[in-house]
């Protein structure tokens, strides 16, 4: 699944949010009994980071890949990023 294009633009980093992709990402972890906020993601780096980590760790091969494409985006925004998954 790849991330969908349609997305807002950050004031703060002037970075380009995945809307929809975080949204699918949130419903995917819901779907695995996690609840995920997605418009705290986009605001709270280190939950974001958690969160991705998490997914990447779970057995869903979709779930992954798609918190591995996020990571890649949410690395651009904020260095820490996210654990070797």
């Amino acid at each position: 699944m790849q991330a969908s294009h349609r997305s807002i633009t950050s004031p703060a980093s002037g970075l380009a949010w995945p809307i929809e992709a975080v949204r699918s990402f949130s419903l995917k972890m819901a779907m695995h009994g996690f609840s995920v906020s997605g418009p705290l993601m986009l605001q709270d780096a280190q939950y974001a980071f958690d969160q991705l980590d998490h997914a990447r760790g779970m057995a869903d091969g979709e779930l992954r890949s798609l918190a591995g494409e996020l990571c890649g985006i949410f690395e651009r925004a904020f260095p820490r990023g996210c654990a070797a998954g």
